[in-house]
């Protein structure tokens, strides 16, 4: 008898522990449905968030939320196919922007917007092109911080095909009324970081997610500057005029720059990106490969470029090609890097700070010469092209490098704001293992 009931209670506990776990597998099928939400779903959110008034139409198959949607053109016909199934996180930037614009009006900068679309959004290509104006808008205004795509990125994946959560959802379409909720993008369309923020971030206007601390913390030239003359004594500097760091820059007051802030903003993209080609180029150099074409296009970056004084730099870039040649020097970059936030002055000079990863692969020049040769003779101009002079002790022939460039940037005097590269790739490296 006792064999029996052991045998039954056996039996019961399998029952009970099948059943259980069906029934677990049951709630997790509903929890998971019930994780997203639907396209009538977020427009109900959307049709609360704004007050909007709904009308139900017995003739119309949609429900009264997706109508007043339809009727504010925040919906648009053919935008879905069924507004019973779950919405994507793109498609919700739509909706969200348009609901925007239906509070605020449309006010953003068309060439922001077009930069957003070809360099912030890694893959905006899967949203369908009617629609990414609208995705931009909406991450320009900092609905959607989006994904990492490493350090040193300037762009962010936004997943715009998954599907949106429930919470989500829910938070985003906060944001349409409480702008306090959303991110911060920079003037060229960038996310913004404001915790774990670098020790001296009060020097810059503001700090990029992607760009880690030491970015920013490698001291700037103009923290504390001090000049002398000839007798060795201090010569007093002047705030803003002498010196200006990257917060303050747009206050500069130097007689040639009438109104730099508006110069700045005029032509800081081409500066960042004449020295991002420079630096592309200047550590992308292969002897064996090397062509007229290169220096061309070095040339081209330079601040005496088809100007009277080109000849004097050309001779120092021809010196480099020949060294180069002759040494058999081999030097390529991983990760080049510069941000316009970093642009400030010192004593009439404008630096930018550049991040690159790079090594010298190949070269007969020692890349460890002591402090007389190095003086003397510049041997790492021979590795390196700069028309100042440049430092690379500490480097490995073979090994990854992380370095920190201050550039130092000057005109040509032909147009104001006609900014090129100069001298000095001023250095602090750092060998990976």
């Amino acid at each position: 008898m006792r064999s029996k009931m052991k045998s039954f209670t056996s039996v019961l506990l399998v029952f009970v522990l099948i059943s259980g776990t069906h029934g677990l597998h049951k709630d997790n099928r509903v929890s998971a449905a019930e994780k997203y939400i639907t396209v009538e779903q977020f427009a109900e959110l959307i049709v609360d968030e704004l007050d909007i008034t709904t009308t139900t139409t017995t003739n119309s198959e949609n429900s009264g939320y997706v109508n007043a949607l339809l009727d504010k053109g925040i919906i648009k016909e053919g935008d879905f196919t069924s507004y019973n199934k779950n919405i994507t996180r793109g498609d919700a930037l739509v909706v969200l922007n348009r609901a925007d614009e239906y509070l605020y009006g449309n006010k953003l900068d068309e060439k922001l917007i077009q930069t957003v679309i070809d360099k912030r959004i890694s893959d905006i290509s899967k949203v369908k092109e009617e629609k990414r104006v609208d995705v931009a808008k909406a991450y320009i205004k900092g609905y959607m911080k989006g994904y990492s795509n490493g350090a040193y990125c300037t762009d962010r994946k936004l997943k715009v095909t998954s599907k949106i959560t429930k919470a989500g959802a829910e938070n985003i379409v906060k944001m349409l009324n409480d702008k306090k909720l959303r991110a911060k993008i920079s003037p060229d369309g960038q996310l913004i970081r404001t915790t774990n923020l670098p020790k001296n971030y009060k020097l810059f206007p503001y700090i990029l997610a992607s760009y880690p601390n030491k970015y920013y913390e490698w001291k700037l030239k103009c923290e504390n500057p001090k000049l002398y003359g000839t007798d060795y004594e201090e010569i007093k500097l002047v705030h803003l005029v002498d010196y200006a760091s990257p917060a303050e820059i747009d206050k500069l007051k130097i007689e040639q720059y009438d109104d730099f802030k508006k110069i700045k903003e005029e032509n800081i993209d081409m500066w960042v990106e004449k020295a991002r080609k420079h630096l592309e180029l200047v550590f992308n150099a292969d002897y064996r490969t090397i062509s007229d074409g290169w220096v061309e296009e070095l040339m081209s970056t330079s601040h005496v470029y088809k100007d009277y004084y080109e000849k004097f730099v050309r001779e120092k870039v021809d010196k480099y090609y020949n060294d180069m040649k002759k040494n058999k020097t081999i030097v390529e970059a991983d990760t080049i890097a510069v941000d316009g936030s970093t642009l400030y002055s010192l004593h009439g000079k404008f630096y930018l700070r550049a991040y690159v990863k790079y090594r010298v692969v190949s070269s007969n020049v020692s890349l460890n010469p002591d402090t007389d040769t190095m003086i003397t003779e510049y041997p790492h101009n021979k590795i390196v092209y700069s028309p100042g002079f440049v430092d690379l002790r500490g480097t490995k022939r073979g090994k990854w490098t992380e370095g920190y460039f201050d550039i130092h940037l000057s005109e040509n005097g032909s147009s104001i704001g006609n900014l090129g590269i100069i001298g000095g790739l001023y250095y602090k490296g750092q060998v990976l293992d």
